[in-house]
């Protein structure tokens, strides 16, 4: 097995791919063989992931495409979109989507949400992760983590969870301590919305 290193630039990425060319096409490979192809894909799918960004298809294009891949028709689709003229108008793109029409179109006919949410033409920004958005690194150094037990690193690896544990004990005493000071019904209402929102 050669030295495999991550890889970090274009020339990089074109080696890794011929090599990878190179040990599909032997015949019978050998375990090394394999191993190797196993590290270079991991590899390559990390470069790709990193500098490749997928783009999601267009939402129209998307549901022409399950119709196809299904068979309906566009009568098929008035259930999930309204009158043969509505289907017709958001077809065409003479009519966008509304969240109605979202909605039922993911439920039934398993159409990724963040597929049909995105405005024709557009993507939808790039993920941030947690610790990008606070100062985690602050929060961390300060003991608001606590118990959890790792390295900075460590915790950024787990920084949603973390995150998530901690905003949802403070929406606990926030609700605790409001529903000390405000009416019984309003004190259902916000129970409610809170659930809605699975702080508690």
């Amino acid at each position: 097995m050669k030295n495999l290193k991550v890889i970090k630039t274009q020339e990089d990425y074109q080696k890794a791919l011929a090599a990878i060319d190179k040990i599909l096409a032997i015949a019978v490979p050998t375990p090394d063989h394999l191993d190797e192809l196993e590290l270079l894909s991991i590899l390559v799918e990390d470069y790709e992931s990193k500098t490749m960004p997928v783009e999601l298809p267009d939402p129209i294009e998307a549901i022409k495409f399950r119709m196809e891949q299904d068979g309906l028709t566009r009568k098929d689709l008035q259930k999930y979109i309204g009158s043969a003229s509505k289907v017709s108008e958001v077809l065409n793109r003479k009519v966008d989507l509304s969240l109605k029409m979202m909605r039922a179109l993911h439920e039934g006919l398993g159409i990724p949400a963040e597929v049909l949410m995105q405005e024709p033409g557009r993507s939808l920004p790039a993920y941030v992760h947690m610790a990008d958005q606070y100062p985690f690194k602050e929060m961390f150094k300060n003991g608001y983590f606590d118990p959890f037990v790792g390295t900075l690193n460590e915790a950024k690896e787990k920084a949603e969870d973390i995150l998530d544990n901690w905003f949802d004990g403070s929406a606990k005493e926030l609700f605790t301590a409001l529903s000390e000071k405000i009416p019984k019904s309003e004190k259902e209402r916000l129970k409610g919305v809170l659930d809605d929102m699975d702080f508690i």
